[in-house]
């Protein structure tokens, strides 16, 4: 099987950067907010994360109450017609093509996110790969999305696909992610793809795609290898 083309994550104060800004997630509880207090800009660390939170809030809100659809393939939206990667939805217009408000939320969450990446680096990939890393490495741990704007990480109420939980699980000492979808309704209850990690320095990751396995019917194989479906019901 080919190799299949690494992504690089980049990691800023709880914050979780992919390439070319497509994915931003937040860690619950956080570990950092126990430290002493770093300036931001003109605000102090928590006050500027508080306000990304509220912001990412106020554009969930603005997304329920739109119309945007993303479905399956480039047809749907959900992938760039040219290079076939995941669509940007603000760069390709979408969010404003749903709604002008969806696309100021979205452009309000994407200005917080800058002043927030503008603070002081940690080393967020310490010891990753090591043993150690189950207690050292801040990036250890599940992680729940919060805001994207890769269309392939966003489920809307007005497709096929439907809406869905998006999460990370972060395996430090193995390197390796786990993306997770969990499903609100249809064929599929759930999809996990696994990805082997490697840190390229203590705020940077190299990431390549492995075998993806979904519970219930999988629509669409989308990456790793697919095969005969297990007794649990999952497809591997």
């Amino acid at each position: 099987m080919p190799a299949m083309p690494r992504r690089v994550l980049r990691a800023s104060l709880l914050v979780l950067f992919l390439q070319q800004a497509a994915f931003l997630a937040c860690r619950q509880p956080s570990r950092l907010s126990r430290r002493s207090v770093r300036k931001a800009g003109d605000l102090e660390i928590p006050v500027a994360k508080a306000e990304l939170l509220k912001a990412i809030d106020a554009f969930k809100q603005e997304l329920n109450r739109s119309d945007l659809s993303i479905d399956f393939g480039v047809k749907g939206g959900e992938l760039d017609k040219k290079d076939r990667a995941p669509t940007n939805l603000v760069a390709s217009g979408a969010f404003r093509r749903a709604s002008e408000a969806l696309a100021e939320r979205a452009e309000e969450v994407l200005k917080k996110v800058e002043l927030l990446s503008g603070a002081p680096q940690q080393e967020f990939l310490k010891e990753f790969g090591t043993e150690r890393a189950a207690t050292d490495c801040l990036l250890h741990g599940p992680w729940r999305l919060l805001f994207t704007t890769a269309a392939d990480a966003t489920f809307t109420r007005n497709s096929t696909r439907g809406t869905a939980k998006v999460s990370n699980v972060v395996d430090a000492v193995a390197g390796t992610v786990t993306n997770c979808v969990d499903f609100d309704s249809g064929a599929a209850e759930c999809l996990r793809v696994r990805l082997t990690a490697e840190a390229e320095s203590m705020s940077r990751l190299s990431l390549m795609f492995r075998p993806a396995a979904a519970v219930g019917e999988l629509l669409a194989p989308r990456s790793g290898e697919v095969g005969e479906p297990s007794r649990s019901g999952a497809r591997r």
